[in-house]
Order: C-alpha cells, then sequence, then structure tokens
C-alpha cells in the first residue's frame, strides 16, 4: 500500500525524475506546462509534506528566492498510482520544471536493481513510457528547451552545455526539440514523438 502523502519519509531519498527545462524570463510558457501538468496529475499544493486540498491557482510569477512545490499522482497502470513532487526552480536564467517519484515510493512495486536501467529493471519500461507522454503532451502546450528523464537526473546538464556526448548514457533519456537535434547534429537518429520530439537512449547502443 503506497505510503501517506503527509508521511515526510515519503519525500526523503532519492528520486526518479522527468526535468524539462525553459527560458527563466518566459513565465507564460512555463505557466503553460503546470496548468497541462494540472490536468494530467491533479495537483494539488504542498507544504511542509501535507497535501493542501485546495486547487492550484495558476498563473505563478516565478522568482529566485521561491521554490514551488506542489504533488502530485501519475498513472502507471490500472492497479498503481504513484505520488509525485513537482518543483518549479529559478537558476539564472534557466528555469526547471521537476517531476520527481520517490524512490521509496516505487519500491513499494517493484525491486530496484543498480544501475537504473531497462536492463537491470524491465519496470523502468514502462515508468519511461509515462514519462514521454507527458512530456509529449506538456510539450504541445509548452515548448520546453530539453527534458531528461533518470535517477535524479535533475542538474545532469543544462542547456547552454549539452553536448552529443551526453546522449551515451545508458541510465539517463533525452527528450530534444528540433533545434536542439539540429545543433547537436543528431536530428537523424533516437526515436520520433509528436511535435518532431526525438528521444534518445544510449544512442551508442
Amino acid at each position: 500500500m503506497t505510503k501517506k502523502i503527509s508521511d515526510p519519509a515519503q519525500w526523503r531519498g532519492s528520486y526518479y525524475e522527468l526535468e524539462m527545462q525553459y527560458d527563466g524570463r518566459d513565465e507564460e510558457v512555463i505557466n503553460a506546462a503546470l496548468k497541462t501538468m494540472a490536468k494530467h496529475m491533479n495537483l494539488v499544493y504542498k507544504d511542509n509534506y501535507v497535501e493542501k486540498r485546495q486547487p492550484v491557482q495558476l498563473p505563478i510569477q516565478i522568482s529566485k528566492e521561491q521554490i514551488y512545490s506542489f504533488i502530485g499522482k501519475l498513472t502507471y497502470s490500472e492497479t498503481i498510482t504513484l505520488n509525485s513532487l513537482v518543483e518549479v526552480i529559478l537558476d539564472d536564467e534557466t528555469a526547471s520544471v521537476i517531476v520527481s517519484i520517490p524512490l521509496c515510493e516505487i519500491e513499494e512495486y517493484f525491486s530496484i536493481h543498480y544501475p537504473l536501467t531497462i536492463k537491470q529493471n524491465k519496470w523502468l519500461k514502462r515508468m519511461h513510457e509515462m514519462f514521454i507522454e507527458l512530456s509529449v503532451n506538456i510539450y504541445g502546450q509548452s515548448k520546453f528547451q530539453l527534458a531528461m528523464i533518470g535517477d535524479e537526473v535533475s542538474g545532469y546538464t543544462i542547456i547552454s552545455e549539452i553536448n552529443s556526448s551526453d546522449l551515451c548514457n545508458e541510465e539517463i533519456i533525452f527528450i530534444l526539440p528540433v533545434d536542439l537535434q539540429r545543433k547537436l547534429n543528431v536530428e537523424h537518429i533516437g526515436k520520433e514523438y509528436r511535435h518532431q520530439l526525438r528521444m534518445y537512449e544510449d544512442i551508442m547502443e
């Protein structure tokens, strides 16, 4: 049985994450992402690990002095719904919208083996599909510059520093818009999704 959302232990430790990076100066596009997430994830506010039942009020005003935190739910299967933490963090001119599922919650349903790859963890295939579907839906309303999926993936790289060698990582999935695909000269490999997005998963295989 899933731990209560209000249990502080639920939100400690490591997370399996989807990070989407945006231009931090564009509040409209960030709020559009949150609006889409509110629709797909039933977002509510989080305060001191307590779920507040009032609906999320959008738009929010992005500020370096504040981290916005929400609690949402992601449907893994007909019988498994996973609690997740959603945060908006502004760092210099980049804003990150991060969806994090606590590994302790995942462990209630699956055994975890390291490294966290599909070869070691067959359940990750559906986890990746779930995050990719969410990111594609979000991109349709709110065009991010870069998205990554993986264990504690937030902060792995940023849009201004990423290069094609970063894509050769079996533990991280990258989702790139067409402009970044062309910049890295990878627009003809990877798996294509809607909106000309492409997914890259250990491209050296």
